[in-house]
């Protein structure tokens, strides 16, 4: 009897530091490699794992010497927005934010980590990796403080990203350099929600995480706003993202073909930007 395909063995990319109370982004790519399909998976992403994530950490602060936060789902999603398909011989960079799996009281130091994905029948685990924690600097703790109301309402920092910004939330600002801890997430809620139309906004505002973990992610961002500007760059950049970053094709396929998710909720953001408008207008 032949067994079920599982997916191949985690390879996880992950940053030299990371500093507690911000994200904790990580990469791996999904694989099953030889002729295996896998027709609907859990979705993953930056901001959400609906229960397919696990983190398992070591370290001699905790009882046993070791913590785990296992997936929680054992059986493949129905709903359409919450599964994928993952094609034989096909591959998926997958970024995900390991800050809520953390045990609430971890104190910075150096863990030994390993992630999880999907339910036993044909998930995958990576291989032990280092997880340095630090403490926040006095300005990241400024930061976290003068945060700490728009992140309370969305209880983590996926919803923050992704959440409409409330009229008195502060203006939305652009990554310093890759070293914000939230460089990811400012970059991603500023092309969201600033009203600059897509086509408008320099591709260039990726320029800061070109050379970082997000490497990739900004590659595609980039893509994303050189397809909407029509741009004759767009080609060019297409071509280094088949070239370098393979993982993210299906991402690149779905920008060609007119079916990209982050093209589709940033026109239906400035649809509803719009109707709003003509509703204050109507109303004076």
């Amino acid at each position: 009897m032949n067994k079920a395909p599982r997916l191949s063995p985690l390879n996880v990319e992950f940053a030299s530091e990371y500093v507690l109370g911000f994200p904790i982004h990580v990469a791996f790519e999904l694989y099953g490699g030889g002729d295996a399909a896998f027709p609907l998976l859990p979705t993953l992403s930056a901001f959400e794992n609906f229960g397919a994530l696990g983190l398992s950490l070591w370290h001699r602060s905790f009882d046993k010497g070791e913590y785990h936060h296992h997936p929680t789902v054992e059986s493949t999603p129905l709903a359409p927005d919450c599964c994928f398909s993952l094609g034989a011989g096909s591959r998926r960079r997958v970024l995900v934010d390991l800050s809520d799996l953390l045990p609430p009281s971890i104190k910075a130091g150096n863990y030994g980590a390993a992630i999880s994905y999907g339910a036993r029948s044909y998930g995958s685990e990576s291989q032990k990796f280092e997880l340095a924690l630090r403490e926040p600097t006095t300005e990241e703790r400024q930061e976290l403080s003068a945060l700490a109301a728009e992140y309370a309402r969305g209880g983590n920092w996926g919803n923050w990203t992704m959440g409409q910004p409330a009229f008195n939330d502060r203006p939305l600002r652009l990554p310093r350099d890759a070293s914000d801890p939230l460089a990811f997430n400012r970059l991603i809620r500023y092309l969201y929600y600033y009203v600059t139309p897509l086509p408008k906004i320099d591709s260039e505002i990726v320029a800061p995480l070109r050379m970082s973990l997000y490497a990739p992610e900004a590659a595609l961002l980039e893509a994303e706003i050189l397809h909407a500007a029509k741009s004759p760059d767009f080609d060019e950049q297409a071509e280094i993202i088949r070239q370098e970053f393979p993982g993210l094709v299906w991402w690149l396929d779905e920008i060609i073909e007119g079916r990209s998710r982050f093209a589709w909720r940033r026109q239906r953001i400035e649809f509803f930007r719009t109707i709003d408008g003509l509703s204050t207008i109507m109303n004076q």
